[in-house]
């Protein structure tokens, strides 16, 4: 038995993370969970792990062999941009406190205004900005890879009819697809693929739930006169088509 969860962050994959672990032998888990550790295996050594979870380019996993079950949860896109943003400066103001270093996406978040971060910057920092936020669930499956708008945004910018047909393409190759409206479902599907019982992972989310009003409000105290709107609903709109055929 093979899985691969392809966690998207902020979609609620620790919890995920954790149940699938005790489903499998310790040594048959794959060590990797970012591209940066998956990047250090050669192919051939990735085909002896049954388990791969993490945020990770499936277009280097999938060459590890067949797998009986891939799978990835996700999130209203906007709200998943919000609980992103809020995340890495939350993180960035603990690690700046405790003197450790602050990687790209922390300070970029802690330092940038909201106007920088969604839609200017130097141009390093905003590729890997767009990279993480503009319409990621699109450009990640319409090219199995974390740097997918760089990789595609020239030829197949957001919103074109080109990017959801290949997303929805790389969509269909996946065994399930659930948000977090519906991980009951995922609890169940796992269970009856390996006949285990798994913890309840929809229960487990919900005590972390924050309502996205309050981030939408919070957005808009820290950005000023700047109107985050119309910014940030370009960088969901294929996403939100993609995202309403799952959310039932």
């Amino acid at each position: 038995m093979r899985i691969a969860f392809l966690h998207i962050p902020k979609t609620a994959g620790q919890s995920i993370h954790h149940s699938l672990i005790n489903l499998f032998p310790k040594d048959s888990i794959c060590p990797a969970r970012t591209n940066s550790a998956l990047h250090k295996y050669a192919v051939s050594d990735l085909s002896r792990y049954r388990l791969f979870s993490g945020h990770l380019d499936w277009s280097i996993v999938k060459q590890s062999g067949p797998f009986d079950f891939v799978f990835t949860v996700l999130r209203d896109p906007l709200d998943r941009i919000f609980s992103f943003y809020f995340y890495l400066r939350k993180e960035a103001e603990i690690f700046q406190a405790e003197g450790k270093p602050l990687g790209a996406g922390m300070q970029a978040a802690l330092q940038y205004t909201p106007e920088q971060y969604f839609s200017g910057g130097q141009a390093g920092m905003r590729r890997f900005l767009d990279n993480h936020y503009n319409n990621f669930y699109a450009y990640y499956f319409a090219s199995g890879c974390y740097s997918g708008h760089s990789l595609l945004a020239k030829k197949f910018p957001p919103g074109s009819s080109e990017l959801l047909h290949y997303a929805q393409c790389g969509l269909r190759e996946l065994d399930g697809v659930y948000t977090l409206s519906n991980l009951h479902r995922l609890e169940a599907d796992i269970s009856s693929l390996t006949h285990k019982e798994i913890p309840q992972i929809h229960k487990a989310n919900e005590n972390k739930q924050v309502q996205p009003a309050a981030r939408q409000k919070l957005l808009t105290d820290l950005s000023g006169s700047w109107d985050w709107r119309p910014t940030l609903n370009k960088m969901i709109a294929t996403d939100e088509v993609l995202y309403k055929d799952f959310e039932s």
